[in-house]
């Protein structure tokens, strides 16, 4: 998406795999049903998200909603990385000193793959005696050292410095260009250039090292091209980034983003679901369901409700959590509850207790309400238990347990 508003603000969007690439912008939308793919690159304010079938669906932009968070199927996950590349135009037909003015983060480096053939004309989407530029972090995540080759072709003009080795400056249309570079583990900053002065523009095939036009630059991981000879250039590909960060990022590290979702997000995760949090911080308002979240920091400042309202269930939370709202649960029948399930570290300093149809209560039961294998920390602030009897226990081992004592109790932690 280059502009703002392409689609009307109350669309329906189907995202089922591929990119949403939302092109650095903020943009608002209506409803928003997934499966599966990736929602990239900028802030999205959409009515409602509904996640269904088996597969995953990848979030690495802010994201705000009107209505709760519907989790039905498969994963959702917040990605940890900003993928993509800082982008931006400068003045020149080749200009490799000037500052990028990063107006975009695309997944790619897309002008270097724009072709327009007439060299009687000038460009079509490039604009005359311009360069644009991209800035970021090119990953090796192989674990060793790796040689990469990298080949160029293109009309007019390219750069490309990796650390602080600079492998392409300049270069003629009908001449291609190849490199090599030993990338040692991790993220290396990276800087392309792609330059135009006027007429066509974009990949080359003339030199015959591309196939097709469909790149002005290409890399290959595995180092197979060292030295240039026609037709080798199946084994380069054009700079693009999954979505994931896995190639290119905006940083150099997995940073601990906080708050990809609006803190005022409430989400429903149903039994076999998943919302891996992505090594985030995280807070949200409500939190439902018998499904699992993973893998972050997260916060609920509203309502934890295993099962969901008035639906039993165990909400499974790997993942140190920090709760101050309230913890709705049922009982159900034969000594039943709703059950926090956390694998981490537990703080409910603050966090209310708040059980629904409390004449189902059996005096000889005992209801686990919840499990944590962490360390728990704090206690109920309050409850509405109706009869006095009732008490909640908190064990050393972090469960913590619903009992009927019709005498004296002694608790000791």
């Amino acid at each position: 998406m280059l502009h703002r508003d392409v689609l009307p603000t109350n669309a329906v969007v189907n995202v089922t795999g591929g990119f949403y690439d939302l092109n650095g912008l903020a943009i608002t939308n209506g409803t928003l049903n997934v499966t599966a793919g990736t929602i990239v690159n900028g802030t999205l304010r959409s009515d409602g998200m509904t996640k269904t079938g088996p597969g995953t669906l990848t979030l690495s932009a802010y994201h705000s909603f009107a209505t709760p968070v519907s989790v039905q199927e498969g994963t959702l996950k917040l990605s940890g990385n900003m993928p993509g590349l800082y982008e931006g135009r400068v003045a020149g037909a080749f200009n490799n000193t000037a500052p990028n003015p990063k107006t975009a983060t695309p997944l790619s480096t897309r002008y270097g793959n724009i072709k327009f053939d007439s060299s009687a004309v000038s460009g079509g989407a490039w604009v005359d005696n311009s360069t644009y530029v991209y800035n970021g972090f090119l990953w090796n995540n192989s674990g060793t050292n790796a040689l990469w080759s990298f080949g160029r072709s293109f009309d007019d003009s390219t750069f490309l410095k990796i650390d602080s080795t600079t492998l392409f400056d300049g270069g003629s249309y009908n001449v291609p260009q190849v490199a090599s570079f030993t990338l040692t583990p991790g993220a290396h900053p990276v800087e392309m250039r792609f330059g135009q002065g006027g007429g066509g523009v974009g990949p080359n095939i003339i030199s015959n090292i591309w196939l097709a036009a469909s790149m002005g630059m290409g890399y290959d991981p595995q180092g197979r091209m060292t030295t240039y000879q026609p037709n080798l250039s199946t084994t380069l590909v054009p700079f693009v980034d999954p979505g994931d960060g896995s190639l290119l990022t905006l940083t150099n590290s997995v940073i601990a983003l906080t708050n990809l979702l609006d803190a005022a997000t409430s989400i429903a995760v149903a039994a076999g679901a998943t919302v891996d949090l992505g090594g985030t911080v995280q807070t949200l308002a409500d939190l439902g369901g018998s499904g699992l979240i993973s893998n972050g920091i997260l916060t609920v400042t509203g309502n934890i409700a295993p099962g969901g309202p008035g639906s039993l269930g165990t909400l499974t939370l790997a993942a140190t959590v920090a709760a101050s709202g309230a913890l709705l649960a049922d009982i159900g029948a034969g000594g039943s509850s709703d059950r926090l399930a956390v694998q981490g570290n537990l703080d409910i300093t603050g966090l209310d207790l708040v059980l629904a149809n409390q004449a189902a209560l059996d005096h000889s039961k005992t209801y686990t309400l919840i499990t944590c294998t962490g360390t728990l920390t704090g206690t109920f602030a309050s409850s509405n238990l109706a009869d006095a009897r009732w008490h909640v226990r908190y064990a050393a081992d972090g469960t913590v347990t619903l009992i009927f004592v019709d005498g004296t109790l002694l608790n000791i932690r």
